[in-house]
């Protein structure tokens, strides 16, 4: 409807209504999944980073021929190509995300007994202080991508804004490459101190330097690398701390 439309304003209903099941095909939802599915801590982790690694592969793989086809074919026809690219995954999906779990997994969460071996007693305390953490990394993370675009394009730069923004998918994949080995020696608490850290220092080389080009790509480069494990560290806490 969104390439087929003239109104604005059936443009932003789409967008509003879209909204509804991105929701549900974010990361978190196919962590639960995953987490639901298989009851051993490490096989499940390494599912869940190898998730994150292609969704990062195919974020990286769309944005260059985006670049390159929409003054060709413009930007409604590429949109129509992706609803009938969305659309076919319907018939993809694996059958077990519409099967129970597995025998020896429990099906629900709320047999204490069943889920003894698997779930630590949660720390009432941490969950706001968990959630808040996380919120503010998205939060940081989601204002980097709409701001830097308009702060470039005010100097006339437009392609390099795509350029700088095209960074932050294949950093975010190397980082979960690395992460990897990372885990074997890092606890989740130290990973998440480590990309809090990470993340705040690129905020703020952005704004001490005015954001100078080779500044940053730099602090993007970081960004990205910090936010590609901290998508994969928010499931190892809620697995770790929570029920």
């Amino acid at each position: 409807v969104i390439s087929q439309t003239s109104s604005a304003y059936v443009a932003y209903g789409c967008i509003a209504v879209l909204g509804i099941p991105m929701a549900f095909l974010l990361y978190d939802p196919f962590f639960a999944i995953v987490m639901r599915q298989i009851a051993d801590k490490e096989q499940a982790s390494r599912a869940i980073l190898h998730i994150t690694l292609v969704a990062g592969f195919a974020t990286l793989c769309t944005y260059p021929p985006i670049i390159f086809l929409e003054p060709v074919y413009g930007w409604r026809a590429i949109f129509m190509v992706a609803s009938a690219v969305t659309a076919s995954t319907l018939f993809f999906l694996p059958k077990a995300f519409f099967t129970a779990p597995p025998a020896g997994v429990p099906a629900k969460d709320t047999n204490a007994d069943a889920n003894a071996n698997i779930w630590h007693q949660p720390n009432k305390a941490l969950i706001p202080i968990i959630g808040l953490l996380f919120g503010l990394l998205v939060l940081s993370h989601a204002s980097l991508l709409f701001q830097i675009p308009a702060y470039v394009a005010l100097y006339g730069a437009d392609k390099m804004a795509t350029v700088l923004l095209f960074i932050l998918g294949p950093s975010q994949v190397i980082a979960r490459v690395f992460l990897v080995g990372l885990s074997r020696y890092l606890s989740v608490e130290m990973l998440a101190v480590m990309v809090s850290a990470i993340m705040a220092f690129a905020v703020g080389v952005i704004w001490y330097t005015g954001a100078q080009f080779i500044y940053l790509l730099g602090a993007l480069i970081c960004q990205g690398m910090a936010y590609g494990i901290v998508s994969v560290i928010r499931p190892m806490f809620v697995r770790q701390y929570f029920p």
